[in-house]
């Protein structure tokens, strides 16, 4: 990397730093997070997906077969996905469209409220349990702790299949 490409990459670290530091210290915008553990559990097996995607008309077909594509590309840069899928940005559809008519919040997906934390200058989350007040967010950050994949799986397939119906 050149002195230039670092001093860039610094900046635009530093930058990425005080954007995060606005929206955990000085914002009240409400925050969930879905942590990799978790975001992890929406997986599905390539079997599967081909016997509820890829049957399910042209557009279930067509997504089995990004999917497997995908698969075909990471396995000729020798990454091996086994015979799982990792489904992309699902668990946020599972948490913000699927609540329960009763109760905006996710029902099927367990969460906890934790104390926000502060942001550093490092863009590393600053121990500072009751300080700077001012800057704690007034709302709790909700972070889930599981996440129902066969609530959000069976909706998807179903989705599709409705769709080819259409």
């Amino acid at each position: 990397m050149t002195n230039g490409a670092l001093q860039n990459s610094s900046a635009s670290a530093a930058s990425s730093h005080r954007q995060s530091q606005t929206v955990l210290n000085d914002s009240d915008v409400p925050l969930w997070q879905v942590p990799r553990n978790v975001y992890r559990l929406v997986i599905a097996s390539i079997p599967d997906l081909e016997l509820h995607l890829g049957s399910a008309g042209p557009l279930g077909a067509h997504l089995y077969g990004e999917l497997v594509a995908a698969d075909q590309e990471l396995n000729s840069l020798g990454i091996s996905t086994g015979e799982t899928f990792v489904l992309g940005d699902s668990p946020l559809v599972l948490v913000t469209a699927l609540p329960t008519g009763f109760d905006p919040d996710p029902a099927s997906s367990p969460s906890v409220r934790v104390v926000a934390p502060v942001v550093g200058d490092d863009g590393n989350y600053v121990d500072a349990p009751g300080a700077r007040r001012e800057l704690r967010r007034r709302e709790p950050v909700r972070v889930f702790s599981a996440l129902d994949s066969g609530l959000l799986l069976r909706d998807l397939y179903a989705k599709v299949r409705l769709h080819d119906r259409s």
